[in-house]
């Protein structure tokens, strides 16, 4: 453009254009934050700054032609040393450029060394790693071989083992059936003897009477101990062969555990007058305490626990029995019976042993307390037989209690009392809630009573306290009333709650 305006073929301006254009590519900047004048030499600014004052001395628009010469003149050498410098410049960018490239190709040429170094180690690693897993997997095979044989072997020795031990079961069994049938054969010739010693005993007591001296009666008396004793290791040893056959079948029929435990109690009372102990029988009210099984067994089981109470209890004592309804971890229902006493109590380690045949606790033994330690043995077997479960609390000179749980039977009357407390507690809390502050006491009267009637103790207290409360405080403010009454039917909901989810279980 410079060349064409000295030879006046283009306007000053457009040379002006040019050099701007020029001026702002020298101003951009490269990577490393530099513009591009300062990769140019300073000969080369040196020039332009020439050309720039020639430029600037001329006149403007198209160059006079009488200028010619004299701007050819003063341009020429500036302008040689430009285009000098301008390829002196390309070759050093062009230098750069290869060696940039050579570089590149050399750092290429590294990695690719280095990437093929890697993939050479990475498949001599693998090939190692294959060689140790192949190395690894044949001895796995011969050490899992080795094992397979020596479990078979064993399993061998094993199912060898197993048939012996079959042997031995069936060769126990039939000892067991025999064991049985002697049992039963001796308890049989025994028991024959000893009924017709306990008749005669009867009848040597008639002629004791005549016998001044009183000796005869004192003999009799040890006689008829010891023959009540032997008869009763019979009877206990016949009872624990009968529930141990395999032919022992419950009878089974509806059971009101309640009337047990009075007749047993009945049946007990020469004993208990005799040592002057009460035994103190209370029942949670409400309840219908039914299970089945056998009537007979379970008499069996009352009576041998009251009697072994009564037994171990000092002269003027006294034996409590509870019965109340209770539930386990899983919701079932069961019968809860507890007989405590007041006695010797048993020893903590003799406890876990008190259910193994003819075991008896130290402190009995060294008491000289009688006994044949088969009581228990029946009382736990007639227990597994029926479901039910027993344990023991004691301590040493403070007393024994023996909790047993039996599950519990759900009558036809139990549901329908347990529907019909329902209805009364839902009519109940209606009456309170839509009563008048005035109708409140004669309502919560009643409400009580009809829940007294249903066995519902804690709630009927409830009401009853409430009308009691009414009743003190005649002139109580409505806000006071309105507050307890809500009070109170809140605690009878939650209690309905409770009643409808013990139905349903």
């Amino acid at each position: 453009m410079y060349a064409q305006w000295s030879g006046g073929e283009a306007p000053k301006h457009d040379v002006q254009i040019a050099r701007a254009l020029l001026t702002q590519r020298l101003a951009v900047k490269n990577q490393n934050g530099l513009s591009m004048e300062h990769e140019v030499t300073p000969e080369y600014l040196a020039a332009l700054k020439q050309t720039d004052h020639i430029l600037a001395s001329a006149p403007d628009g198209i160059l006079p032609e009488d200028w010619h010469s004299r701007i050819k003149a003063l341009s020429t050498q500036p302008l040689n040393q430009i285009v000098n410098q301008t390829r002196l410049m390309i070759v050093q960018y062009q230098q750069s450029i290869d060696i940039t490239a050579l570089n590149d190709a050399r750092n290429r040429s590294n990695r690719t060394s280095l990437d093929l170094t890697f993939l050479l180690t990475s498949i001599l690693l693998g090939a190692v790693f294959f060689l140790w897993v192949g190395v690894s997997i044949r001895k796995q095979q011969i050490i899992s071989r080795k094992a397979w044989q020596e479990e078979a072997e064993v399993m061998q020795k094993f199912e060898g083992d197993l048939k012996e031990a079959e042997l031995i079961v069936e060769s126990l069994k039939e000892l067991n059936l025999a064991k049985n049938d002697f049992i039963a054969t001796i308890n049989h010739e025994l028991r024959t003897p000893l009924t017709s010693i306990v008749g005669y005993i009867d009848l040597l007591k008639e002629y004791a009477l005549q016998d001044p001296t009183g000796e005869m009666e004192n003999i009799i008396k040890v006689i008829e101990r010891n023959s009540d004793s032997l008869l009763s290791i019979v009877e206990s040893i016949l009872s624990l062969s009968k529930l141990d056959s395999k032919e022992t079948s419950l009878d089974v029929e509806e059971i009101f555990l309640p009337e047990i435990i009075e007749k047993n109690i009945f049946i007990l009372s020469p004993l208990t007058k005799a040592q002057s102990i009460t035994i103190d029988f209370s029942a949670e009210s409400g309840v219908e305490f039914a299970l089945k099984g056998s009537a007979s067994q379970i008499s069996q089981v009352v009576l041998n626990l009251l009697s072994n109470a009564v037994k171990f209890s000092p002269e003027n004592s006294h034996v409590e029995v509870f019965l109340r309804a209770t539930r386990n971890a899983n919701g079932e229902n069961l019968i809860s019976l507890e007989i405590r006493d007041h006695g010797i109590g048993i020893p903590a380690e003799d406890i876990p042993k008190l259910f193994s045949r003819f075991y008896r606790a130290g402190n009995a033994v060294s008491s000289q307390i009688p006994g044949t330690g088969l009581g228990l043995s029946i009382v736990s077997r007639v227990l597994e037989l029926h479901g039910a479960t027993v344990s023991i609390e004691s301590a040493i000179n403070e007393g024994t209690t023996f909790i047993v749980e039996f599950p519990r039977h759900i009558t036809d009357v139990d549901r329908l009392v347990s529907s019909q407390r329902q209805n009364v507690l839902k009519k109940a809390i209606v009456a309170l809630t839509t009563a008048s502050p005035s109708d409140l006491i004669a309502v919560s009267h009643k409400m009580s009573g009809a829940l007294g009637f249903y066995a519902l103790d804690a709630e009927m207290y409830l009401i009853d306290t409430f009308q009691k409360w009414l009743e003190a405080n005649p002139e109580a403010k409505i806000l006071d009333v309105q507050i307890k009454r809500e009070a109170l039917v809140v605690v009878l909901q939650k209690a309905l709650v409770g009643l409808s989810d013990s139905q349903e279980a």
